[in-house]
């Protein structure tokens, strides 16, 4: 037998065998396994899931900006951070922000400090709702 005919032979073997696995596994079995994107924080170098992170991006006009784009749906160049007022300040200590998004200027957090403050009233308010409901 030719080697480059067996060669062929065993690439398509592999191939059949590589198509069998994965059209045995369910399609909801492949989408649970997509579903976990993994992503790094700036400010606290800790991994986690994306929905557990902020995504940051530089604002397409003015780019020393930072725009939150918590729906992470927002075009160019962004940057994942865990949504405290802690890790802000963090990664401004570390100009980890001009180093993630490529800008050279310094950086305007307020709009993400904005945010967060308003993120952070919403989450107090709605432990308060809870506590008032369960008293009654």
């Amino acid at each position: 037998m030719d080697t480059s005919f067996g060669q062929a032979m065993q690439r398509q073997e592999f191939k059949i065998f590589v198509k069998s696995a994965v059209h045995s596994t369910s399609k909801s079995e492949r989408t649970a396994t997509h579903d976990i994107r993994i992503r790094t924080c700036i400010a606290t170098r800790q991994q986690r899931s994306d929905k557990q992170l902020l995504r940051i991006v530089a604002g397409e006009g003015t780019p020393t900006k930072l725009i939150p784009d918590p729906h992470r749906r927002l075009p160019g160049r962004g940057c994942w951070i865990t949504p405290s007022l802690e890790a802000v300040e963090q990664a401004e200590k570390r100009k980890a922000f001009s180093r993630a998004l490529r800008v050279s200027a310094a950086v305007d957090t307020g709009p993400v400090r904005k945010y967060l403050a308003t993120l952070q009233d919403l989450t107090k308010n709605e432990e308060r709702d809870r506590t008032l409901m369960s008293t009654r």
